[in-house]
């Protein structure tokens, strides 16, 4: 047996010990999209979008970044989605942690859509390599079927970015978009990749596509919905 003064030091440093691991688990985790409520054009965006999804019918919710945000409010979003009630709960910026937050604490408090179409993870291409993007994505998949078991997601490859072939983002998004595949299991979650619909046929972006080579024009969300629509009318019967 070891003698007090031994066994002071000793139980200290398992305590230490103890720290140090649960430091370093809690910074393997990741950032946690909680971080973007210290902006407040985001936050209200949040809680309204919140609201909304607690206060209407929801059968076809939207989730994702500025790609998704930008649908709303011109001629191509009321083309396609006229009669369905959708919520377009896309926000600026956001990255993969954004969206799983945003599923964990509210969005899918009260809502039970029939659809959530989920397109995520080029804002996280900077930060983050492709297995813990992907990882994270799985972690939203998993959320959304957890509080709305019945919700089908319609899982959507992320769109190509950089206006060559051979831009850096280019490759990563290949990577992620083969992991993001196995995620699909063809029926409650179902992986569509639309983005070679937006390259030219040598594999350049148009501005005339993506304005920044990033962002859509109208055509961009024309391309969008018209790859889109007869699959997620399917999930929807």
């Amino acid at each position: 047996m070891l003698s007090l003064s031994w066994r002071v030091p000793f139980l200290l440093g398992c305590f230490f010990l103890f720290l140090a691991g649960r430091t370093i688990h809690a910074a393997s985790e990741g950032p946690s999209g909680a971080h973007r409520l210290k902006e407040a054009s985001w936050k209200k965006r949040h809680e309204r979008l919140v609201t909304e999804a607690r206060s209407k019918r929801v059968d076809v919710m939207l989730l994702g970044d500025s790609i998704t945000q930008g649908w709303a409010d011109h001629r191509v979003w009321r083309a396609t989605f006229s009669g369905k009630n959708v919520l377009n709960a896309g926000i600026s910026s956001d990255g993969v942690e954004h969206v799983l937050w945003r599923v964990k604490n509210g969005l899918l408090d009260r809502a039970r859509p029939k659809v959530v179409v989920l397109l995520a993870g080029v804002n996280d291409l900077s930060r983050a390599k492709p297995e813990q993007i992907a990882a994270t994505s799985d972690a939203i998949i998993d959320e959304i079927r957890l509080r709305s078991p019945k919700t089908k997601i319609l899982l959507l490859g992320v769109f190509p970015s950089g206006a060559e072939p051979t831009h850096k983002r280019r490759s990563r998004i290949t990577a992620l978009n083969s992991l993001l595949a196995r995620q699909a299991d063809g029926q409650k979650v179902v992986y569509l990749d639309i983005g070679r619909k937006f390259l030219e046929t040598d594999g350049r972006l148009s501005k005339s596509v993506m304005y920044d080579h990033l962002h859509l024009t109208l055509k961009g969300y024309e391309i969008w919905a018209e790859a889109m629509t007869p699959k997620l009318d399917a999930m929807l019967d």
